[in-house]
């Protein structure tokens, strides 16, 4: 992850009914990473970590089997 040039995307699939965990380790005082998740195809993030620590983690369960997108 390169956060001083822009966004990094990855592209995962999760069953219908499974809950995913994503986790960002890093050192805050290089540089602030934030982590959202959305479905493919939406605007709005379905879920969200934007703290000031060392560690940004996010947990969502897919009700749907759609594919997710991170943003990091």
């Amino acid at each position: 992850v390169v956060k001083w040039q822009d966004d990094d995307w990855y592209r995962i699939s999760v069953a219908a009914g499974s809950a995913i965990t994503a986790r960002a380790n890093f050192t805050h005082s290089r540089g602030d990473i934030d982590l959202e998740l959305y479905r493919a195809g939406e605007n709005a993030p379905v879920a969200v970590s934007n703290g000031a620590s060392n560690t940004q983690t996010v947990t969502f369960t897919n009700n749907s089997g759609s594919t997710q997108i991170f943003d990091i």
